[in-house]
Protein backbone atom coordinates (compact mmCIF):
# COMPACT_ATOMS: atom_id res chain seq x y z
CA UNK A 1 0.00 0.00 0.00
CA UNK A 2 1.16 3.33 -1.16
CA UNK A 3 2.17 6.03 1.55
CA UNK A 4 -0.38 8.58 2.35
CA UNK A 5 2.17 11.18 3.34
CA UNK A 6 3.68 10.71 -0.78
CA UNK A 7 0.00 10.86 -2.11
CA UNK A 8 -0.77 13.69 -0.40
CA UNK A 9 2.13 15.66 -1.16
CA UNK A 10 2.28 14.48 -5.08
CA UNK A 11 -1.81 15.72 -5.26
CA UNK A 12 -0.93 19.41 -3.28
CA UNK A 13 1.95 19.67 -5.72
CA UNK A 14 -0.15 18.72 -8.94
CA UNK A 15 -2.75 21.18 -7.94
CA UNK A 16 -0.21 23.76 -7.02
CA UNK A 17 0.67 23.62 -10.70
CA UNK A 18 -2.19 23.98 -12.01
CA UNK A 19 -3.27 26.74 -9.90
CA UNK A 20 0.52 28.34 -11.40
CA UNK A 21 -0.26 27.63 -14.93
CA UNK A 22 -3.68 29.72 -15.16
CA UNK A 23 -1.88 32.53 -13.21
CA UNK A 24 1.05 33.07 -15.54
CA UNK A 25 -1.54 32.24 -18.62
CA UNK A 26 -3.12 35.71 -17.39
CA UNK A 27 0.32 37.88 -17.11
CA UNK A 28 1.57 36.20 -20.46
CA UNK A 29 -1.21 37.70 -21.93
CA UNK A 30 -0.99 41.15 -20.27
CA UNK A 31 2.97 41.17 -21.04
CA UNK A 32 2.09 40.53 -24.44
CA UNK A 33 -0.22 43.19 -24.80
CA UNK A 34 2.50 45.49 -23.04
CA UNK A 35 4.96 44.55 -25.28
CA UNK A 36 2.78 45.38 -28.24
CA UNK A 37 1.73 48.78 -26.66
CA UNK A 38 5.35 49.94 -26.07
CA UNK A 39 6.18 49.03 -29.95
CA UNK A 40 3.39 51.38 -31.27
CA UNK A 41 4.43 54.20 -29.14
CA UNK A 42 7.99 53.74 -30.02
CA UNK A 43 7.02 54.26 -33.64
CA UNK A 44 4.87 57.11 -32.72
CA UNK A 45 7.78 58.24 -31.06
CA UNK A 46 10.27 58.11 -33.76
CA UNK A 47 7.71 59.70 -36.21
CA UNK A 48 7.29 62.49 -33.83
CA UNK A 49 10.95 62.88 -33.51
CA UNK A 50 11.62 62.89 -37.64
CA UNK A 51 8.38 65.90 -37.86
CA UNK A 52 10.41 67.69 -35.35
CA UNK A 53 13.70 67.77 -37.20
CA UNK A 54 11.83 68.46 -40.35
CA UNK A 55 10.32 71.71 -38.65
CA UNK A 56 13.28 73.21 -37.01
CA UNK A 57 15.01 72.56 -40.28
CA UNK A 58 12.28 74.81 -42.23
CA UNK A 59 12.16 77.44 -39.05
CA UNK A 60 15.75 77.90 -38.54
CA UNK A 61 16.66 79.93 -41.65
CA UNK A 62 13.16 82.18 -41.34
CA UNK A 63 14.14 82.52 -37.67
CA UNK A 64 17.23 83.22 -38.27
CA UNK A 65 16.21 86.38 -40.37
CA UNK A 66 13.68 87.77 -38.53
CA UNK A 67 15.26 87.89 -35.30
CA UNK A 68 18.05 89.19 -35.94
CA UNK A 69 19.23 92.22 -33.75
CA UNK A 70 21.99 93.68 -35.38
CA UNK A 71 20.08 95.48 -38.31
CA UNK A 72 17.60 97.82 -37.49
CA UNK A 73 13.73 97.76 -38.79
CA UNK A 74 14.60 100.27 -41.17
CA UNK A 75 17.53 101.16 -42.71
CA UNK A 76 19.41 105.08 -41.78
CA UNK A 77 16.46 105.36 -39.14
CA UNK A 78 16.74 104.66 -35.32
CA UNK A 79 14.19 104.42 -33.12
CA UNK A 80 13.87 106.84 -30.53
CA UNK A 81 11.27 106.89 -27.22
CA UNK A 82 9.91 109.75 -25.85
CA UNK A 83 7.17 110.81 -22.97
CA UNK A 84 5.36 112.81 -25.73
CA UNK A 85 5.51 109.49 -28.11
CA UNK A 86 3.85 107.75 -25.28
Amino acid sequence: MPNIASILKEEIARIARKEIRGEVAGLRKTSAAQRIEIVGLKRRAEVLEKELRSFTKVAKPSAAVANSPSEPQTPGKSLRFSAKGL
